[in-house]
């Protein structure tokens, strides 16, 4: 379910940075302002759109590329980057976690080793960049045994604000948003405006999934029965990759893949993260991607379009970026020099 964006970031808007045409001069100018990255433009034109507002601690961003965009980065120096789509999608895939968001959605990044994100065409972003000195100071000094542990170190990779406390999480920000139109910087008492910062911040540290771990990946009293361990763990997930294989031209749902099983969507879900690293769907889509592959270095000239959406892959654009984050390389440069295939996780 897609979030209902109500946010007016119109205040940001009075202080623009960058206005570009230029790929060269945008990525240069934008690897100043924000991170050092690399760039890879894709479809659409060229009309980059930076605008920028720096309270004490934390910077306000308005961006958008106008085309299509592939970023790769390394790890953050110093920061956590909120990435808020405010038209259009974002793919991220930072160490290895992936995740999508639409418009109003919230998701908090932090590689550790590296971090590679999608712009949609014509996608803009409300970006927040958070200092890793103010979240230190949180953990120290919070109260909560939950949060003290955490710190930097602990930040997870990406994680969206869920759809129960967005409401919540909206109006916190619309204030922040609001402080340069209603104040002006010099006329906002500074302490109170790093106590402000600090419960934005709080607010973003303190849902961060790593807190509801436990409970996550804890069946619930009624399936305690299922034991999610040894044989009967690779007997489910070969079960599920067969017919993942067997239905490649299909649309495939969790629910699908549950049934194949007969176990609840919550319990897959333990079950992939325990065995494979990552969600059901996510797995899925990387036998698509490997089913995909061998049909590539079978036959070099096959049409990689009709091999993308006979596999259920209808966006082209993130058949790519899904392609080269799992293999290293983009679709048309497979069967042309000696590849690896990757490990499979399962024992055929």
């Amino acid at each position: 379910m897609q979030t209902q964006l109500a946010l007016d970031v119109s205040p940001i808007y009075s202080y623009p940075i960058i206005q570009s045409r230029s790929a060269v001069k945008s990525h240069q100018e934008l690897s100043h302002s924000i991170s050092g990255h690399e760039l890879e433009w894709r479809k659409g034109k060229v009309n980059t759109r930076l605008f920028r507002y720096n309270l004490e601690q934390i910077s306000m961003m308005v961006l958008g590329y106008g085309a299509e965009v592939e970023i790769q980065a390394t790890k953050f120096q110093g920061f956590s980057l909120v990435q808020i789509p405010l038209r259009g999608t974002t793919e991220i895939i930072s160490d290895g976690v992936s995740v999508m968001a639409g418009p109003g959605e919230t998701v908090i990044v932090t590689p550790k080793e590296k971090v590679q994100t999608l712009w949609q065409l014509g996608c803009e972003q409300l970006l927040l960049k958070i200092p890793h000195h103010l979240i230190s100071h949180l953990a120290q000094e919070s109260v909560s045994p939950q949060l003290r542990p955490q710190g930097t170190s602990a930040l997870y990779p990406a994680y969206k604000i869920q759809p129960q406390i967005t409401q919540q999480w909206h109006a916190l920000l619309q204030q922040l948003i609001m402080l340069p139109s209603l104040y002006g910087k010099k006329g906002l008492n500074s302490v109170w405006l790093r106590h402000f910062e600090s419960n934005i911040a709080l607010f973003l540290l303190s849902h961060q999934p790593s807190l509801d771990q436990k409970e996550a990946t804890t069946l619930l009293p009624n399936q305690s029965h299922i034991k999610l361990t040894g044989d009967i763990n690779q007997t489910r997930l070969l079960q599920i990759k067969h017919y993942a294989q067997a239905h490649l031209t299909e649309k495939i749902t969790l629910a699908d893949l549950a049934s194949v099983v007969g176990v609840s969507t919550r319990t897959l879900n333990v079950l992939c993260h325990r065995q494979v690293g990552m969600s059901p769907m996510t797995w899925l889509r990387s036998i698509r991607l490997d089913a995909v592959r061998q049909a590539l270095l079978s036959n070099p000239k096959k049409s990689i379009t009709e091999l993308a959406l006979a596999h259920g892959f209808e966006h082209l654009g993130r058949f790519s970026f899904y392609y080269q984050q799992r293999f290293g390389e983009l679709p048309k440069d497979t069967g042309q020099k000696p590849t690896k295939t990757p490990k499979s996780t399962i024992n055929e």
